[in-house]
């Protein structure tokens, strides 16, 4: 599975590029370029420079890990919920194969999570839905009505204990949700052309569903739902939050709830 994805380094080039643009120290000396000069009060400007298309490969792989480090200095008590790390994740998962070494790398897969980055945790997730895309190709023909066959054959099972805030959706609002994710999802998202079904979504917060995939009884991913209605432009979107077993799920949800503090605090 590795071997899919050499390791990736930056190149002098790129490294020059980048300090001209940004005014960037740039000495012999410094060997960890881009983690040395990754600033997080800059973190809106370099997610610009990457978003605005003017960059090549090399570029974009080195000012990846400069935000990468960017999200690892900001501290945050729950890097997965940050807007940084979300606006991070998406373009991580949107071109794998430029970047799936960097996500291999701050996975950090061979220690325990204690002992890894703060961005491991959520990285491990991100490593996992590259995995599986790279295992499957990325060739599965799409067939809503075969989607629509699971979802009768494969109703959620109401015993399955689920994290606080979360809930099963009726019958009919699984198909609203089912049919929704199938209006937003575009070539390249990773749920394109998968069989899923609506297993759950967060109670007050109709955008977070949790879908399970048939053909795969304990793969879940979460997507975040735009409601846009159509197909959306950026295969980034509807956002995925998770993508795993249940037990990863649960224990995601989890964290994120001792993580998060109270309303009233």
């Amino acid at each position: 599975m590795e071997s899919n994805f050499p390791r990736r380094w930056t190149t002098s080039a790129a490294r020059a590029s980048l300090a001209r643009r940004f005014s960037l120290p740039d000495d012999l000396w410094m060997q960890d370029w881009p983690w040395e000069v990754a600033d997080p009060s800059r973190f809106g400007e370099f997610l610009d420079a990457y978003r605005s298309g003017s960059l090549d490969e090399d570029e974009r792989f080195t000012l990846m890990e400069m935000l990468i480090q960017c999200v690892e200095d900001m501290e945050s008590p729950s890097i997965a919920t940050s807007p940084e790390w979300r606006a991070v994740a998406a373009l991580l998962t949107a071109d794998p194969r430029l970047h799936a070494s960097s996500v291999r790398y701050w996975s950090c897969l061979d220690d325990d999570l204690e002992d890894a980055f703060a961005v491991s945790g959520p990285m491990r997730t991100l490593w996992e839905i590259i995995r599986h895309s790279s295992e499957d190709g990325g060739g599965r023909e799409r067939s809503s009505n075969r989607d629509q066959e699971h979802l009768r054959m494969s109703p959620p099972p109401s015993h399955t204990a689920l994290p606080e805030g979360w809930s099963y959706p009726d019958d009919e609002t699984a198909r609203g949700l089912h049919a929704e994710l199938q209006r937003e999802l575009t070539p390249g998202h990773v749920l394109a052309g998968r069989p899923v079904e609506a297993f759950a979504w967060r109670e007050a917060a109709t955008d977070d569903v949790l879908f399970r995939h048939t053909n795969e009884p304990d793969r879940f991913t979460m997507i975040h739902l735009t409601w846009l209605g159509r197909a959306e432009i950026d295969a980034t979107y509807p956002w995925v939050g998770y993508d795993g077993p249940f037990s990863g799920f649960l224990a995601d949800e989890e964290e994120h709830l001792r993580l998060t503090p109270p309303e009233d605090a």
